[in-house]
């Protein structure tokens, strides 16, 4: 396996991964905003929301260990 590196693909990944989650929470929230759904959906579109947070956490903790072994 090659090492990674800043601009690698594996950093280039990880900030497309971020991008994308922080998509889905934006059209999640958006979603509520116009539609007005119900409880039912509306608490499974802030569930999505909340889940891809984890994941830009998750993206964010991987571009810092790439960040140090660089």
């Amino acid at each position: 396996m090659t090492k990674r590196k800043l601009g690698g693909y594996a950093f280039n990944y990880e900030i497309t991964r971020a991008r994308q989650a922080c998509r889905g929470i934006r059209r999640s929230l958006k979603r509520i905003i116009d539609e007005k759904p119900g409880p039912q959906a509306s608490a499974v579109l802030l569930t999505r929301a909340a889940l891809s947070l984890g994941d830009i956490e998750e993206a964010i903790a991987e571009l810092e260990r790439i960040g140090k072994h660089e």
